[in-house]
């Protein structure tokens, strides 16, 4: 997968289009993010694991669900998000539907909240959204209407 992604972006780049590749919010702040996300599972996980299959299950468990807004908050935390990218992130939560709670509360509030608190927060802004905006924009209006 990893070897594919990499192949990918750079024949896009050859092909399609010049690709912009932002090194702090692809690369830094995820595994920052990971890395305190993994630490702060292995404690909690120090504290629960007895051994048994219940508590393996339990630890299971938490890995799953509960675990993505601690994540979350912690992409956010490192500076992985700018303000425009907070803000796409709220629109697309709101095109969810049904899970909208799960993504607003899962996904962007965390995320959000560590933006927030983050001394990094800005820092690292996307410099290529106004020109991808106006494309999409003239894209939406070629698009025929049916």
């Amino acid at each position: 997968m990893f070897a594919k992604g990499i192949t990918a972006y750079f024949v896009n780049h050859k092909l399609c289009f010049p690709q912009r590749f932002y090194a702090w919010q692809s690369l830094v702040a995820p595994l920052l993010a990971a890395a305190a996300h993994y630490g702060i599972l292995s404690l909690i996980n120090g504290f629960i694991w007895q051994g048994d299959q219940i508590t393996s299950v339990l630890i299971f468990l938490i890995g799953i669900l509960p675990s993505f807004p601690l994540f979350m908050f912690l992409y956010g935390l490192f500076g992985g998000r700018d303000k425009d990218t907070l803000d796409e992130l709220k629109e697309a939560v709101a095109l969810t539907g049904a899970m909208r709670w799960i993504t607003h509360w899962g996904f962007y509030e965390p995320t959000h909240l560590g933006a927030r608190l983050s001394p990094l927060h800005g820092r690292f802004p996307i410099t290529n959204r106004t020109e991808a905006m106006e494309e999409a924009r003239k894209l939406t209006e070629e698009k025929v209407k049916l």
